[in-house]
C-alpha cells in the first residue's frame, strides 16, 4: 500500500478504478464515514466506571490503553497518499492514537480524516454515527459489504461533486495516482519529471545487463473491482521514450494478486520480481516471487519470500557481498530482511528509517553504500554505509504539488534514472 492501497474490507474499493457510471463519490462517503464509526466503536470514549473484579477476570486496562487491533482494521492498508495526509492533517502524534484505537477521533478531527478520505463526515449526522445504509465489513453485526461499484442502499443520485470538497477539489486517491520518471547526474539533483503512464502507482525500474530499461506498476486502468489490480510494464532503451507492453502476466498464480512490484536481474539473466500479495488483508502479509526469462511472462516461486505484520511495498538490492537486502513498509516505518540466496529473507534486528510516509526505493552505489529515498517532504534521500544504519542525505530531492511518493530508481551509464508517483488530485 501502500500501496498503494485503500483501507481493508469496507475501503478496498478505492484502490481501484471505478466503472465511469458509478457515483465513486456516494461510495467513498459512506465507506468512509463507515470507517469513522468502526474507530469510534473501538477506541474507549471514557474511563469506564469502577467496579469490583470478580474471581477469575483480569483487571480493566488503565483509561487510555490502546485496545487490541480489531477483526478489522481499517488503518491496516492506507495507501501513502491516505497515510501521508492524515498524519499531514491530524498530527503524528494523533494519527498514532487514532489508528492505534487508543481513542476515536474528535468531531474536530473529523473533518480532517474526510479530507483525507475525499469525502465531508458529520453533516447532518451524530459524530461518530453509521450513516443511512451503511455497510459495515463482515464479523461487525452489520451487512457484509457489497460488491465494488455497488451503491450503498437507499442512496440517491448526487450533483456534481457532491460529497467533495468546496469548489470540487479533488482529493489524493489511486484514481488520480500517476506514474513519473525522472533523471539525475548525481541521484540529488533531478530533472523535471514525464509522465510515463496514468492510473499508475507504486512503479519500480530496473536496468538490465543488456541496457534495457524496465518498468513495472500497480495499474488501474482496466480495474473491474477489488483485487483486479493488474502489473503495467514499460521499457526504454534511452530512458526518454518507452514503449508500453501491456501487462505482465503470471502462470502458477492461484488465488495470489501481485501489487508492488519489485524486479531485480539474476546473474544468469532471467528476472525476479517481488511482490506484495493484496489478497492477504489481516494477519501476516506475504512477499512472494516470480521468474521470467522475457519480463513479461513470470511464473510464480513456491512458498513466501518473507511475511510479517502490515508490511507491504518490498524494494530488493544486492548488496557488495553477495547477499541480498528487502527494504519494506512497515506502517510508519522502514524495516529490512538479508538473504544470502534472494529466496529466504530474514528479518533483521532494529527499524532502518523511521517517519510517515515510509516507501522504500533504494540502490547500491559504486562503492558499495546504499542509499534509500523514501516519501518525506516530496521524496527524501538517505544513506549508509553498510545497508542498515542511514542518515539522512538530502531532503526534498524531488518535490512538487501533490503527493510525491513511491521512489525506485537504476543507475545508468552517466547517473540514475528514477521513478515515482504523483498524485495531485487530478
Amino acid at each position: 500500500m501502500r500501496f498503494v492501497f485503500g483501507f481493508a474490507g469496507a475501503l478496498l474499493f478505492v484502490s481501484c478504478a471505478a466503472p465511469a457510471a458509478i457515483d465513486t463519490a456516494a461510495i467513498q462517503t459512506t465507506a468512509a464515514q463507515t470507517v469513522i464509526a468502526q474507530i469510534t466503536a473501538q477506541a474507549p470514549t471514557s474511563p469506564p466506571a469502577p467496579s469490583p473484579i470478580k474471581g477469575g477476570e483480569s483487571p480493566a486496562p488503565p483509561p487510555g490503553s490502546p485496545r487490541s487491533t480489531p477483526q478489522f482494521n481499517p488503518f491496516a492498508n492506507l495507501t501513502s497518499a491516505q497515510r501521508d495526509c492524515l498524519i499531514k492533517e491530524l498530527g503524528d502524534k494523533n494519527f498514532q492514537e487514532i489508528s492505534g484505537f487508543t481513542r476515536p477521533p474528535s468531531r474536530d478531527e473529523e473533518p480532517a480524516m474526510g479530507k483525507c478520505l475525499g469525502f465531508q463526515p458529520g453533516v447532518g449526522q451524530t459524530p461518530g454515527a453509521p450513516p443511512p445504509g451503511a455497510q459495515l465489513p463482515p464479523g461487525t453485526g452489520q451487512t457484509p459489504a457489497a460488491p465494488f461499484g455497488t451503491p450503498p442502499a437507499g442512496a440517491q443520485p448526487k450533483a456534481p461533486g457532491a460529497g467533495q470538497p468546496p469548489g470540487g477539489a479533488q482529493q489524493p486517491s489511486v484514481f488520480n495516482d500517476k506514474t513519473f520518471f525522472a533523471a539525475s547526474s548525481d541521484g540529488l539533483t533531478w530533472s523535471e519529471g514525464a509522465l510515463l503512464a496514468e492510473k499508475a502507482s507504486v512503479p519500480d525500474v530496473m536496468r538490465s545487463s543488456k541496457g534495457i530499461l524496465w518498468a513495472y506498476w500497480v495499474d488501474f486502468s482496466s480495474a473491474t473491482g477489488a483485487n483486479t489490480e493488474k502489473i503495467g510494464v514499460a521499457k526504454s532503451a534511452d530512458g526518454k521514450s518507452w514503449e508500453k507492453l501491456g501487462n505482465a502476466k503470471f502462470a502458477n498464480l492461484g488465488s495470489l494478486v501481485p501489487v508492488d512490484p519489485d524486479v531485480i536481474e539474476l546473474e544468469d539473466g532471467r528476472v525476479r520480481m517481488y511482490f506484495y500479495n493484496i489478497a492477504v488483508q489481516q494477519g501476516e502479509h506475504p512477499i512472494h516471487s516470480a521468474i521470467s526469462t522475457d519480463g513479461i511472462n513470470f511464473t510464480v516461486e513456491a512458498g513466501t519470500r518473507f511475511k510479517a505484520e502490515n508490511i507491504f511495498d518490498p524494494d530488493v538490492v544486492r548488496l557488495k557481498d553477495g547477499r541480498y537486502r528487502m527494504f519494506i513498509n512497515n506502517a510508519d516505518k522502514i524495516i529490512s530482511a538479508t538473504s544470502s540466496d534472494g529466496l529466504n529473507f530474514t528479518a533483521d534486528a532494529g527499524v532502518r528509517v523511521a517517519g510517515g510516509g515510509s516507501i522504500p526505493g533504494s540502490i547500491v552505489l559504486a562503492d558499495g553504500s546504499v542509499r534509500l529515498y523514501k516519501c518525506e517532504k516530496g521524496i527524501t534521500a538517505y544513506k549508509s554505509a553498510d545497508g542498515l544504519t542511514f542518515t539522512l542525505e538530502k531532503e526534498s530531492v524531488i518535490r512538487g504539488a501533490g503527493v510525491l511518493c513511491d521512489p525506485s530508481v537504476a543507475a545508468m551509464p552517466t547517473g540514475f534514472l528514477m521513478v515515482y508517483k504523483v498524485n495531485t488530485g487530478q
